[in-house]
């Protein structure tokens, strides 16, 4: 006898108009692009729905590339993980753990590659006026980390001079 896992599916079995959508990252890695041999982070987002959290799978590419500068940093913005100008910031695999299940909105595209149609990221939308992707999903806001980790000197524990006279309780 045959048996089924029920995945409580909704039916979406193919592209979202082009438009504007709240979208939430389910998966996250680095590789490399197949084209050009540069790293990237492959993302795998959800457009996400107000009443049922479920549509259609979009994935993107953000290779690590000058040309490609403007979509790194967009995206960043747009999960609120954009460090400040000119900060270095190690995007490596506790990074991406990190931005697993964060919401963002994004232009959405359809487009067709051999005969099959399927959503692209048009944009990610930053300060454009929207307002709170997860007030929009009909979640409450949660608190986010306020900065990344940044690339910066560190000291050592024993480097620290520390003056038991100085702590102030």
């Amino acid at each position: 006898m045959p048996r089924y896992t029920f995945q409580d599916s909704e039916g979406f079995s193919g592209p979202v108009a082009a438009g504007d959508y709240v979208i939430g990252i389910e998966a996250a890695s680095i590789g490399l692009s197949k084209s050009t041999g540069n790293e990237q982070i492959m993302l795998e987002w959800r457009v996400l729905h107000p009443v049922s959290g479920k549509g259609p799978i979009v994935y993107d590419y953000l290779q690590f590339s000058e040309k490609m500068q403007w979509k790194l940093d967009t995206w960043l913005k747009s999960i609120d993980r954009a460090p400040a100008k000119g900060t270095e910031i190690d995007i490596d695999a506790a990074f991406l753990e990190g931005v697993i299940n964060l919401v963002a909105w994004a232009e959405l595209s359809v487009e067709e590659y051999n005969g099959k149609r399927s959503n692209k990221i048009a944009r990610y939308l930053t300060g454009d006026g929207k307002d709170d992707p997860l007030t929009v999903i009909g979640q409450k806001a949660k608190p986010r980390p306020t900065t990344p980790r940044v690339n910066a000197p560190t000291a050592e524990v024993d480097d620290l001079a520390f003056n038991e006279k100085e702590i102030p309780f």
